[in-house]
């Protein structure tokens, strides 16, 4: 049974690849980013998407590429490419899976709220070629409420903070002004932790995890994940080279499973190429 999946995720991956080759990939780029967002007037925030996510400095762009020994993944593959402004918030990212783009989203300001507009390429017959694991994503249509929508933008995110200026809560809605998402932060300072949960439009938490963090530059050294119960499931730990900036380039992370006793393994290793302002 094995081989047969092997064999089927090749055949698609050689069809998917075939097709590609007629695709030009900038041209692609071009024609799939959204009209651009105003930039201004912005709402008052405490923090930016930079630092939020831990950057340092006047960061411009920052590329991720993964890297994998496992089999049937390209050893090195492209992720996400991130455009950011002076003022260290985002306005372009484009979302890749190994050599094909498959999302490109624009970020800017309307009536002072934080918004974004994306758009999910289609190479044709309703397939992207951007391959997750072999498969190629098949275009899904959102389903319409029947809300009224502001159709200047797709989505809006709405930022808390602390007194510190720490990121404690994130709202995600769509342009009905329905909330689709809600991710929180809850700091332990003592024990430099914090407890990252996501939740869903309900209020039922679909994700949890612990972060053993530097809190001088928001770097994770260790990631503790949860199962449905609660109960650990996985601990990562994880490995940093830094540039002159003090952001780092390469993150190597290992994997221990609570219940294994033999020595965490590597499971990849993220490289990070990161261009300044000058």
């Amino acid at each position: 049974m094995k081989q047969l999946t092997s064999l089927a995720l090749c055949l698609v991956s050689l069809a998917a690849g075939i097709a590609a080759q007629k695709v030009d990939i900038k041209k692609t780029i071009a024609e799939w980013t959204p009209a651009a967002l105003p930039q201004s007037p912005k709402e008052t925030r405490a923090g930016s998407d930079a630092r939020d996510m831990g950057l340092r400095g006047k960061v411009k762009q920052v590329s991720y590429q993964h890297e994998s020994d496992d089999q049937g993944y390209p050893r090195q593959m492209l992720v996400r490419e991130e455009f950011y402004g002076e003022d260290g918030n985002l306005i372009r990212m484009i979302e890749w899976d190994n050599v094909w783009p498959y999302r490109i989203t624009v970020y800017g300001y309307i009536d002072g709220m934080r918004v974004s507009r994306s758009k999910t390429i289609d190479y044709g017959d309703g397939v992207n070629l951007g391959l997750q694991g072999g498969v190629p994503l098949t275009l899904e249509k959102t389903k319409d409420d029947g809300l009224p929508k502001d159709l200047r933008y797709d989505n809006r995110s709405i930022f808390k903070y602390d007194a510190k200026g720490r990121l404690i809560e994130e709202q995600y809605l769509a342009n009905t002004g329905k909330l689709l998402t809600r991710t929180t932060f809850d700091y332990v300072p003592r024990e430099n932790r914090r407890l990252r949960q996501h939740f869903d439009a309900a209020g039922k938490e679909w994700y949890r995890a612990t972060e053993i963090y530097d809190p001088a530059n928001g770097i994770n050294g260790q990631e503790w994940l949860y199962d449905a119960n609660k109960k650990v499931s996985s601990i990562r730990f994880m490995d940093h080279k830094y540039d002159e900036q003090g952001n780092w380039i390469m993150e190597k992370t290992r994997e221990q499973l609570p219940l294994e006793k033999y020595r965490p393994k590597w499971i990849f290793t993220t490289h990070r190429t990161i261009e300044y302002y000058r």
